[in-house]
């Protein structure tokens, strides 16, 4: 896994944070 936590929280970069997290089958809330 990337280290997701160094990149900056632009709208790209948390968008694909968002398609990672889908991929690994977890639900944020």
């Amino acid at each position: 896994i990337r280290k997701l936590a160094s990149h900056p929280l632009t709208d790209a970069g948390l968008a694909q944070f968002m398609k990672d997290w889908e991929k690994t089958g977890q639900k944020i809330l």
